[in-house]
């Protein structure tokens, strides 16, 4: 479900950039593709990264995994407070920092608890990398770069956390085992006590 969201952001992304009629949508960024035409793209940009947030909360808190569900509530939470709120407000783009900059830390502890200090390395130098690509003259193209790679990392990181979920279909097989078997063990009793009786001497 998060893959098929992730994919649908980034098909809504690049569809926002080509029907755009200002000719700024390179330049322009997320939460403003709420204010010009065709708004619903923006609004459908944002509600694509609210249901991976939504997904990947459910997987965590059915794994019990209470540290993870607690920092994707938090950005969800943060998320839905950057979409209730108009690009130019001083809580919108609070929120917004205040999210990417949760989520960068999140993933930079996570990477060296696991061990992966390659990763690490490239994960402490992803906004450098973004700067260099907008060349450090837009906000936009920097803050998309980021949105993208947070979101593939929160796809990435769903994927690794929905392995331990159990298996419904095993869990059924073994169900089935289980009550097949207990099945099987009352006709043996049954058989015997039909031998027993038909071996009795009263009879």
């Amino acid at each position: 479900m998060v893959k098929v969201l992730g994919i649908l952001f980034a098909l809504l992304l690049i569809y926002a950039h080509l029907v755009d009629a200002q000719g700024d949508a390179y330049l322009r960024p997320l939460s403003m593709f709420r204010d010009y035409e065709p708004a619903w793209i923006g609004y459908a940009l944002f509600g694509a990264l609210l249901l991976v947030g939504l997904e990947t909360i459910r997987t965590a808190i059915r794994l019990r995994a209470d540290v993870h569900a607690v920092v994707y509530i938090a950005a969800t939470g943060l998320l839905a407070v950057v979409v209730a709120t108009p690009s130019n407000d001083g809580l919108h783009t609070a929120c917004a920092v205040l999210a990417m900059a949760m989520m960068f830390v999140y993933y930079a502890v996570l990477l060296y608890y696991g061990d992966s200090m390659f990763w690490l390395v490239m994960h402490l130098l992803m906004p450098s990398f973004f700067m260099m690509a907008s060349k450090l003259e837009s906000y936009g193209v920097w803050q998309k770069g980021m949105i993208l790679y947070f979101l593939t990392a929160v796809v990435v990181h769903q994927s690794l956390l929905s392995q331990w979920l159990p298996n419904r279909l095993q869990l059924r097989s073994k169900k089935m085992r289980i009550s097949v078997g207990r099945k099987r063990t009352a006709q043996q009793r049954t058989t015997g006590e039909l031998e027993v009786h038909a071996e009795s001497p009263l009879e």
